[in-house]
């Protein structure tokens, strides 16, 4: 039986799995899951580049809450934090920098989301286990993820790339890496 992306469930063994995968294909494309040695994407390269138009979308919140990226033009800066499964080591080390660097965001003008294909009830016990502050926005399709060039692919299973992106309040790209990137690095790259 061929598992679809979008019924794929899983158990710990298989989370395990997809979050080193996922860490593998990083390393396997020159990456690592702790850092990425380059500070923007090749303007050569396919897909996303800083200095591209964010790809516009509306995602309900772990709480059904619907987020537009449009509705923070010209109001502050976004980051999206995509990130492989709720719960898998990598992802919760990721996502909780991000809480434990909250003010920093806040300090900045920055909205910041963490981004994947797992449900409400997946997000919303995320949030209760690590007590984190941002946003989790529901990609079930990965449409969103896969606009911002952010999914990877093994044969029919695809999942999200870890990946970072930095937004400006005028809708720019102005940050693009993959793995996780230090908090200072997405700041830095971020207008006042």
């Amino acid at each position: 039986m061929v598992a679809d992306a979008r019924t794929f469930s899983t158990t710990a063994a298989e989370i395990t799995i997809i979050d080193r995968v996922s860490s593998l294909m990083l390393v396997v494309n020159g990456t690592s899951c702790a850092e990425d040695a380059s500070p923007a994407r090749d303007a050569n390269a396919l897909g996303m580049n800083v200095g591209d138009t964010a790809p516009d979308f509306t995602l309900a919140s772990a709480d059904g809450t619907p987020v537009t990226l449009h509705d923070f033009r010209g109001k502050s800066n976004v980051v999206l934090i995509f990130y492989p499964k709720d719960q898998t080591p990598g992802c919760t080390a990721q996502l909780c920098t991000a809480r434990d660097d909250a003010g920093a965001y806040a300090a900045a003008g920055a909205a910041v989301f963490g981004v994947n294909g797992d449900d409400a009830a997946s997000h919303a016990r995320f949030i209760a286990k690590h007590g984190l502050t941002m946003p989790l926005l529901i990609d079930r399709g990965l449409a969103v993820a896969k606009a911002y060039d952010a999914v990877i692919g093994i044969g029919p299973l695809k999942i999200v790339n870890r990946t970072v992106v930095g937004i400006d309040r005028d809708g720019t790209v102005v940050f693009y890496r993959r793995g996780t990137p230090a908090t200072a690095d997405i700041l830095a790259a971020l207008p006042a």
